[in-house]
């Protein structure tokens, strides 16, 4: 039985450079809990519960991904605005002077960006 080494530490040096590749890549993606009705910018009233929210930055316009149970609930534009410090908590801040409360800036623990709702990154 003839062995094909060279094969065999290749595959093996291929799969070493993808489990390497996805370690080095972070979550951009949180658990938010929403304890009363919240707009987001595109008018979408999110119910009170838990949501993963999901920075998407794969084109020139970042959005925020909203989801629940496993179920794409809402989409919103978001500009990013970088801080020298890196935040200490995930946090969701509000404009309460509606009658309904509005999100108007999602932080993530760990990060170093503010995400503003509402707001492209470009003018």
């Amino acid at each position: 039985m003839k062995h094909n080494y060279g094969s065999a530490l290749l595959g093996a040096g291929i799969i070493a450079l993808f489990a390497g590749s996805l370690g080095l890549a972070k979550t951009t993606a949180k658990t938010i809990q929403i304890l009363y009705p919240a707009q987001i910018s595109d008018g979408t009233v999110l119910k009170p519960g838990t949501y993963r929210v999901a920075l998407n930055t794969a084109s020139q316009n970042p959005t925020l991904d909203f989801s629940q149970n496993g179920r794409q609930v809402a989409q919103t534009p978001v500009k990013l605005v970088s801080e020298q410090a890196k935040n200490t908590q995930t946090q969701v801040l509000y404009n309460t002077g509606g009658k309904t409360d509005v999100i108007t800036e999602i932080d993530f623990n760990g990060s170093n960006q503010r995400m503003l709702l509402g707001h492209t990154s470009h003018p």
